[in-house]
């Protein structure tokens, strides 16, 4: 890490896809002393208050992302109508 950076600086990432976030991976992979916030929201309406296009890319990813102990995950988003069975997330909606 860069003499110009605080070890209590995290790079934020907000990806958008199952592709972006395993670019944010790979990156926490090829710099391990480097801390990440990656932060996931919906991908309509703006994504703050969305829960479509929500689900998946988490549900896809979960694991690969949990690997890096370097990355902090920040899921925001509307929480609402997922039912799938044995899911991660609890149905809120």
């Amino acid at each position: 890490m860069g003499a110009f950076l605080s070890k209590d600086f995290h790079f934020p990432f907000k990806p958008g896809s199952v592709d972006g976030i395993r670019q944010v991976v790979n990156i926490a992979a090829a710099n391990a002393d480097l801390p990440i916030i990656m932060q996931r929201t919906g991908g309509r309406a703006g994504g703050y208050l969305s829960f479509e296009d929500f689900h998946q890319p988490i549900l896809a990813t979960y694991l690969i992302i949990r690997r890096h102990n370097d990355i902090a995950l920040v899921a925001g988003s509307g929480f609402g109508g997922l039912k799938v069975p044995g899911c991660i997330f609890p149905e809120t909606g």
